[in-house]
């Protein structure tokens, strides 16, 4: 029960972004992410039609290039 309460905050204290914002963090325009996208370059979650980047996985992904 600790543990699953705990992964619950910490998904609380994760940023969500749109592919506007995301292409600000890497100087980029939103078009240039959603290419990324489409061919699977960045890490990112759809809900329908969608899609939201969790910017810690975005700057682990910068840190690994």
């Amino acid at each position: 029960m600790e543990e699953c309460v705990r992964q619950e905050i910490d998904l609380n204290k994760e940023i969500i972004l749109n592919a506007e914002e995301a292409g600000e963090l890497f100087g980029v325009t939103k078009w240039a992410i959603y290419k990324k996208v489409k061919n699977d370059d960045l890490p990112h979650h759809k809900k329908g039609k969608r899609i939201y980047f969790v910017k810690s996985e975005l700057v682990q992904y910068i840190m690994e290039s």
